[in-house]
Protein backbone atom coordinates (compact mmCIF):
# COMPACT_ATOMS: atom_id res chain seq x y z
CA UNK A 1 0.00 0.00 0.00
CA UNK A 2 1.30 3.49 -1.12
CA UNK A 3 1.33 6.67 0.38
CA UNK A 4 -1.38 7.80 -2.01
CA UNK A 5 -3.72 4.76 -1.20
CA UNK A 6 -3.48 5.43 2.32
CA UNK A 7 -4.47 9.26 2.00
CA UNK A 8 -7.37 8.15 -0.21
CA UNK A 9 -8.73 5.20 2.16
CA UNK A 10 -8.23 7.94 5.18
CA UNK A 11 -10.74 10.72 3.27
CA UNK A 12 -12.67 7.88 2.96
CA UNK A 13 -13.14 6.75 6.38
CA UNK A 14 -13.19 10.37 7.35
CA UNK A 15 -16.39 10.96 5.04
CA UNK A 16 -17.75 7.94 6.26
CA UNK A 17 -17.30 8.56 10.00
CA UNK A 18 -18.88 12.68 9.10
CA UNK A 19 -21.86 10.38 8.01
CA UNK A 20 -22.18 8.05 10.79
CA UNK A 21 -22.15 10.65 12.84
CA UNK A 22 -24.73 13.05 11.17
CA UNK A 23 -23.33 16.13 11.59
CA UNK A 24 -25.82 18.82 10.19
CA UNK A 25 -23.52 21.87 9.90
CA UNK A 26 -26.10 23.89 7.33
CA UNK A 27 -27.79 25.77 10.49
CA UNK A 28 -24.09 26.40 12.25
CA UNK A 29 -22.42 29.57 11.76
CA UNK A 30 -18.43 29.43 9.82
CA UNK A 31 -16.70 29.58 13.80
CA UNK A 32 -18.98 26.77 15.13
CA UNK A 33 -18.40 24.79 11.56
CA UNK A 34 -14.66 24.86 12.39
CA UNK A 35 -14.89 23.94 15.97
CA UNK A 36 -17.41 20.68 15.05
CA UNK A 37 -13.84 20.00 13.26
CA UNK A 38 -11.78 20.78 16.53
CA UNK A 39 -14.35 18.68 18.69
CA UNK A 40 -13.98 15.87 16.32
CA UNK A 41 -10.31 15.56 16.86
CA UNK A 42 -10.56 15.96 20.14
CA UNK A 43 -12.90 13.11 20.47
CA UNK A 44 -10.26 11.06 18.21
CA UNK A 45 -7.61 12.10 20.51
CA UNK A 46 -9.13 11.29 23.60
CA UNK A 47 -9.72 7.40 22.77
CA UNK A 48 -5.95 7.59 21.26
CA UNK A 49 -4.99 8.39 24.67
CA UNK A 50 -6.98 5.76 26.36
CA UNK A 51 -5.85 3.23 24.21
CA UNK A 52 -2.24 3.81 24.47
CA UNK A 53 -2.91 4.23 28.32
CA UNK A 54 -3.71 0.89 28.66
CA UNK A 55 -1.48 -0.04 26.26
CA UNK A 56 1.18 1.57 28.54
CA UNK A 57 -0.40 0.48 31.47
CA UNK A 58 -0.49 -3.88 30.49
CA UNK A 59 3.60 -3.23 29.41
CA UNK A 60 3.97 -1.70 32.75
CA UNK A 61 2.50 -4.83 34.57
CA UNK A 62 3.84 -7.30 31.45
CA UNK A 63 7.12 -5.67 30.33
CA UNK A 64 7.55 -7.93 27.14
CA UNK A 65 3.89 -7.25 26.17
CA UNK A 66 4.10 -5.69 22.26
CA UNK A 67 8.18 -4.98 23.30
CA UNK A 68 8.66 -6.03 19.56
CA UNK A 69 6.47 -3.66 18.23
CA UNK A 70 5.79 -0.55 20.57
CA UNK A 71 8.28 0.10 23.83
CA UNK A 72 6.69 0.94 26.65
CA UNK A 73 9.02 4.86 26.57
CA UNK A 74 7.22 5.29 23.04
CA UNK A 75 4.25 4.35 24.65
CA UNK A 76 3.95 6.80 27.36
CA UNK A 77 5.27 9.25 25.26
CA UNK A 78 2.45 9.12 22.35
CA UNK A 79 -0.48 8.72 25.93
CA UNK A 80 1.00 11.77 27.18
CA UNK A 81 1.19 13.45 24.02
CA UNK A 82 -1.70 12.94 23.01
CA UNK A 83 -3.85 13.70 26.45
CA UNK A 84 -2.27 17.81 25.95
CA UNK A 85 -2.77 17.62 21.95
CA UNK A 86 -6.70 16.31 22.86
CA UNK A 87 -7.33 18.90 25.39
CA UNK A 88 -6.18 21.63 23.64
CA UNK A 89 -7.84 21.19 20.34
CA UNK A 90 -11.14 21.08 22.99
CA UNK A 91 -10.37 24.35 24.34
CA UNK A 92 -9.71 25.72 20.56
CA UNK A 93 -12.75 24.15 19.24
CA UNK A 94 -14.34 25.85 22.57
CA UNK A 95 -13.27 29.42 21.71
CA UNK A 96 -14.35 28.99 18.23
CA UNK A 97 -17.64 27.69 19.75
CA UNK A 98 -18.07 30.77 22.23
CA UNK A 99 -16.42 33.41 20.63
CA UNK A 100 -18.80 34.95 17.94
CA UNK A 101 -21.59 35.01 20.35
CA UNK A 102 -19.70 37.02 23.25
CA UNK A 103 -18.37 39.53 20.72
CA UNK A 104 -20.87 40.11 18.77
CA UNK A 105 -18.69 39.79 15.35
CA UNK A 106 -17.94 36.88 12.63
CA UNK A 107 -14.53 36.21 13.25
CA UNK A 108 -12.24 37.58 11.03
CA UNK A 109 -9.28 34.81 11.25
CA UNK A 110 -11.37 31.49 10.08
CA UNK A 111 -8.49 30.67 7.18
CA UNK A 112 -6.35 30.60 9.71
CA UNK A 113 -8.26 28.32 12.27
CA UNK A 114 -8.90 25.81 8.69
CA UNK A 115 -5.12 25.72 8.39
CA UNK A 116 -5.21 22.65 11.14
CA UNK A 117 -7.39 20.80 8.97
CA UNK A 118 -5.43 21.71 5.43
CA UNK A 119 -8.46 23.77 3.31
Amino acid sequence: MNAKELCEGSRANYANFITWVALDRSNLSAGRQLSVNYFIVAVILFFAQLLFGMIAATQFIFPNFLYDWLDFSVNRMVHINAMIVWMLYGFIGCVYWLLEDESGTEIVGLKLGKLAFGY
